[in-house]
């Protein structure tokens, strides 16, 4: 194992940190800001596949995070907004989208939220106006709409209902 640390000539500062092992990444690996210094990204690698946890910075503010294993996204990823709001949530399952999915307003408050499975949409999906007031319920199967849609107005009264078939409209 042996350790290369490339510098910038232009600015003198580190612009990555990398564990190698016969001339691949193996280990941590930490790529800087070339004028401000700063991380911009931390990952680990196995045979130089990213494998284990991924973090994004812009400034010193995680922006993203989540976990690969042998080159795949797996589990919870996490976007953050550069101010470090919470922007969005998906679950990853070799790869493929496959569970829980949530996006955010800049206010913090949750915009949408529903589930995948392999890939498509599926199950209720919902979202809210930035006060938290429920605007639209849907389903889906296999990433159509698939049963009843609520549209709902400020005050969460229901101000249309619609009902779809494979994502047709029937009815």
């Amino acid at each position: 194992l042996y350790l290369d640390n490339t510098s910038d000539a232009r600015f003198g500062k580190l612009v990555s940190k990398t564990l190698f092992s016969r001339g691949l990444r193996e280990g941590l690996s930490q790529e800087f800001d070339p004028t401000s210094g700063s991380l911009v990204k931390e990952a680990n690698y196995q045979r130089d596949v990213l494998n284990g946890s991924y973090e994004e910075y812009e400034g010193n503010t995680l922006v993203y995070e989540g976990e690969y294993v042998y080159g795949t996204e797996e589990g919870l990823h996490t976007r953050y907004r550069a101010d470090g709001t919470l922007q969005r949530k998906q679950t990853f399952e070799s790869g493929v989208l496959n569970g829980l999915w949530a996006d955010y307003h800049e206010n913090g408050q949750l915009a949408s939220e529903g589930q995948y499975e392999r890939g498509l949409k599926s199950g209720t999906w919902v979202q809210y106006r930035a006060d938290g007031s429920l605007a639209l319920r849907v389903g889906y199967l296999a990433n159509y709409r698939n049963g009843l849609e609520e549209r709902f107005d400020e005050q969460s009264q229901i101000t249309s209902r619609e009902s779809y078939r494979l994502g047709v409209l029937d009815g």
